[in-house]
């Protein structure tokens, strides 16, 4: 079982894990607790633990292929893209998202990739099919663990397309 220690450990000893200036130049300030809890009365839902954390530590998490929503410029009424309330809004209109999941990855409009607001830890993290209106799979038991072995993934795929 992992801890938010764990994933700012990671991230830590391997920086290129996500453009944190990229995520600096875009989205500063990071969202506070009083805009969370903002989106959290927006959505009707309250947001896992470890996810709010991240919310506090880097608002919106551009890892090397995969963008985790959040929240942007400490502003729950964010126009812009990555914003973890449009999408999950957009998501329950569009896909009959139900209420106590949270989408915080965007599959290029065919799935979102969702946390369980009913469980503390985020879990279980599940892919909803957006044309289909249904669960396609579980992708893991926590948020920690979704983010931290995606993480992990995405590390060894591009060590693995490095030229030697």
């Amino acid at each position: 079982m992992y801890t938010f220690e764990d994933l700012e450990k990671l991230v830590n000893e391997r920086p290129e894990a996500m453009d944190q200036e990229l995520m600096e130049k875009l989205y500063l300030p990071y969202p506070d607790a009083d805009t969370i809890r903002k989106a959290e009365q927006v959505l009707n839902v309250p947001f896992p633990e470890d996810y709010t954390k991240s919310l506090l530590r880097w608002g919106v998490m551009f890892l090397k292929y995969t963008i985790i929503y959040g929240i942007c410029e400490n502003n729950v009424n964010y126009g812009g893209g990555h914003n973890v309330i449009a999408l999950t809004q957009d998501s329950r209109e569009y896909a009959k998202l139900p209420e106590y999941y949270l989408a915080i990855v965007d599959e290029e409009g065919d799935e979102v990739i969702c946390l369980d607001t009913r469980n503390s830890n985020g879990g279980p993290v599940i892919a909803w099919d957006c044309f289909y209106h249904d669960v396609l799979r579980t992708i893991a038991d926590s948020y920690l663990e979704f983010v931290i072995d995606l993480i992990k993934t995405e590390l060894e795929y591009s060590a693995s397309e490095s030229p030697e």
